[in-house]
């Protein structure tokens, strides 16, 4: 259990809420578990097509794996929050 004096001292590993069969739901979840990162934290994804253009995010790989996770799951509006950047 964490305590509250350790909260932002650790980065919690990616932990499932739903139930799904293996490690990753699919191929899409399991990139975020191992795409490039930048300064060894922030994920670093490019875009696809010719420019293969950074987009700058200041994502870790577990939030951006949470993220899809929710995305993938869940009907209808499930996030309306939009961080700088992220």
């Amino acid at each position: 259990m964490l305590r509250l004096e350790d909260l932002g001292t650790t980065i919690p590993s990616y932990h499932p809420t739903f139930n799904f069969q293996g490690k990753f739901i699919n191929e899409t979840h399991k990139y975020f578990a191992t795409c490039p990162v930048k300064g060894n934290i922030l994920v670093e994804i490019k875009t696809q097509g010719t420019s293969g253009s950074i987009i700058e995010g200041w994502l870790r790989r577990e939030d951006a794996q949470k993220i899809y996770e929710i995305a993938y799951f869940v009907w209808g509006t499930y996030w309306n929050w939009a961080p700088t950047r992220a």
